[in-house]
């Protein structure tokens, strides 16, 4: 007779429950298996040394039980004082992403395919044009300093300001290690038809998966809330088509609603969530 009242079990993890699909393991990250009754669960765990990020988790049923007790478990086995978890789940992990409700959420990865055949339209008033040198490295001494002050209004993220200006400075050198001359990246400017700076656009495609990802879009202060912002949009997916995408994405802080709406207005959604549990 089944137990009723079924816990999760740690299982060994130097194998794959039946049915998992492949999962990529890169150093330092390592697996966690678990079970609770039939069901089973996989974890990529990887201990940083500000915190500890949950990747790639797959569950063999989508089951609330199994679900509400992996996150209990989960801040027994890895949740430290001032070392929160980060749990990045896509939107199909509809379980996990019922358990975590009310969890602080870190941010959103949101995308969308690209259809060569049915590009938005271009507004007639803007255009896009290559940022020189000079206004490269300018715009990424913007964008690091930027990074840092947006880490630091996020309410997912408690870091002091010297803790964000480490991660933001780490965060550009991973994306970009050869600056404003790493291959495959895009340093654009969109211009009025007076010829003034309306917008900024950072964008680099993956010859791996093929996706145009955005790094920085930002509109002038001045001209917000002009539509700029949805014209700028639709100058990185014609941009991202010629360049050979098949789709787009980019990553939103979680409590950046207006961004959020802007991004979904433009057809993109959310692929993955990032939550943050911390003591």
């Amino acid at each position: 007779m089944a137990d009723p009242n079924p816990e999760l079990k740690h299982l060994p993890s130097n194998s794959l429950p039946e049915g998992a699909p492949p999962i990529v393991v890169e150093d330092p990250q390592h697996l966690e298996v678990f079970a609770l009754g039939d069901n089973t669960a996989v974890l990529v765990i990887e201990e940083r040394e500000r915190e500890t990020r949950i990747t790639q988790p797959w569950l063999s049923a989508q089951d609330d039980n199994l679900a509400r007790q992996l996150v209990k478990t989960t801040r027994n086995l890895y949740l430290q004082p001032n070392k929160p978890v980060l749990i990045q789940l896509c939107s199909l992990q509809t379980a996990l992403n019922n358990a975590l409700e009310g969890t602080v959420i870190a941010g959103h990865m949101m995308t969308k395919a690209v259809h060569r055949d049915d590009m938005p339209p271009l507004a007639d008033d803007v255009r896009p044009r290559a940022m020189n040198e000079g206004e490269v490295a300018s715009f990424l001494r913007e964008t690091e300093e930027g990074f840092a002050r947006a880490i630091m209004e996020n309410n997912a993220d408690t870091s002091d300001w010297g803790d964000a200006k480490v991660k933001s400075r780490e965060a550009m050198h991973a994306v970009a290690p050869e600056g404003g001359k790493t291959p495959g990246h895009s340093f654009l400017i969109v211009e009025d038809n007076k010829g003034e700076k309306v917008a900024v656009l950072w964008v680099a495609l993956s010859d791996k998966t093929k996706q145009s990802f955005c790094y920085n879009i930002e509109v002038e202060p001045r001209k917000r809330r002009m539509g700029f912002g949805k014209k700028t949009l639709a100058i990185w997916e014609r941009h991202a088509a010629e360049q050979g995408a098949i789709s787009i994405g980019l990553n939103v802080f979680g409590n950046n609603l207006a961004a959020q709406s802007l991004y979904a207005g433009a057809g993109l959604f959310i692929a993955t969530t990032l939550y943050r549990i911390e003591k």
